[in-house]
Order: structure tokens, then C-alpha cells, then sequence
């Protein structure tokens, strides 16, 4: 079933020749060989096609809480087509099954690249931008403006109630003068591939 596109958010750069294997080949429900539904231990067997390379073993990752899409996490490095060094990947597993793939992205540069494919195959996608303006104004009437929070682009297939996005996190607040040093993040891009619990079925007679 087709993806459903909706408007554009973040610029795209033209597709580097980098991203010419077939990594999407799974479409919005997975990357490559990792594929929603595997069990973690299909997946420490491997990529039989070498496109995806797991440098170690998956580590568990203890969360404060858990999240409504996977109970359990677990995190390595990896080496993915899209991405000459290694990167951190992280999934999440409901109960046996995968359903959360979250890669850290090192620069907006392949960011770019990501969002160019997945632009190019399932069209433009829905922006979510979640991020909130702060007004800096001192004394002496100079004032500037910063964005702070969350902001996503995103790909949705309701058949498989999976959605692919690219996520761009910052926080940033106004220096106390003019002279001081700003108080800032640095920015995190990452890119998530998540599938929804299904719904919970009402009791009763139907």
C-alpha cells in the first residue's frame, strides 16, 4: 500500500550516489534486512547481504520508563550503505517481536540524503514541528529570536501502522546580555522507524 504523503518540511539536497543500494528495499517497515516483526535473535544473526553490519553485540538500554511501542531496548554500532562510519543504532522490541529502529545521524549532510530518497519514493512528507519560538530583548532594544524544541518529517502506512521519520532535536535559551554566551544543545538528528501497538480489543459481546 502506498505511503501517505502530505506536505514538505525540512530542504532536501540532491541524492548522492552513495545511496544507490536498495536500503528502502523493505519500504516503510524496515531497513534493509531489519524488518518490524524479527526476533532479536534473527537479527544478531546477521545481513546475509553484507549491506547492514552489526559491529557488537546488542547491549541492553535501560530506560526510566518504557514506551508504549517496545518494552525492551537494546543498542550497538553499526555500518549502514547510507553512512561511510559507524553509527549508533538502537531498537525496540514488543514482547518478541521488533518494533522500533532509531539511528543516530552524525550531520544534517546525510540527513539531506536520507530524506532525498525517501522523498523520491514515497513523496513528500508530513511535518510535525513541534519547536517554540523565544523572544531575546535587552535593554538597549536589541532583540533576536531562537527555536527550541522538537521538529520531525515523517512518512506514514496505516496498513502496517508504521511510521517512518527523520527527527531533529534542540534546545537553546537567550544569553543573560548581549556579550554572554548563548545556552544550547547541540542539535540530534536521528532517524526512527516505529510500528504502532495494536489497538486493544473492547470486551464484551462485540
Amino acid at each position: 500500500m502506498p505511503l501517505k504523503a502530505r506536505h514538505l518540511g525540512l530542504f532536501a539536497l540532491p541524492l548522492l550516489a552513495s545511496l544507490t543500494l536498495p536500503v528502502w528495499a523493505a519500504g516503510p517497515v524496515g531497513l534493509g534486512y531489519l524488518k518490524m516483526g524479527m526476533s532479536k535473535s534473527a537479527i544478531e544473526q546477521g545481513d546475509s547481504s553484507g549491506a547492514i553490519k552489526l559491529l557488537g553485540p546488542l547491549q541492553e538500554l535501560k530506560l526510566p520508563t518504557k514506551a508504549p511501542v517496545a518494552d525492551d531496548y537494546y543498542t550497538t554500532q553499526a555500518v549502514l550503505p547510507f553512512s561511510p562510519d559507524p553509527v549508533k543504532l538502537s531498537l525496540g522490541f514488543k514482547g518478541e517481536s521488533l518494533s522500533v529502529i532509531n539511528i543516530q545521524l552524525p550531520d544534517e549532510a546525510m540527513e539531506n540524503k536520507i530524506r532525498a530518497e525517501l522523498e523520491g519514493k514515497y513523496g513528500p512528507p508530513k511535518l510535525d514541528d513541534g519547536r517554540k519560538d523565544e523572544q531575546c530583548i535587552y535593554r538597549n532594544g536589541n532583540s533576536f529570536t531562537l527555536k527550541s524544541g522538537v521538529m520531525s518529517v515523517g512518512w506514514t502506512d496505516e496498513e502496517t501502522s508504521t511510521t517512518t521519520a527523520l527527527n531533529l532535536v534542540h534546545f537553546q535559551s537567550c544569553p543573560s546580555s548581549l556579550s554572554g554566551d548563548m545556552v544550547r544543545t547541540q542539535p540530534s538528528r536521528s532517524l526512527s522507524i516505529q510500528r504502532r501497538p495494536a489497538p486493544a480489543k473492547a470486551s464484551g459481546l462485540f
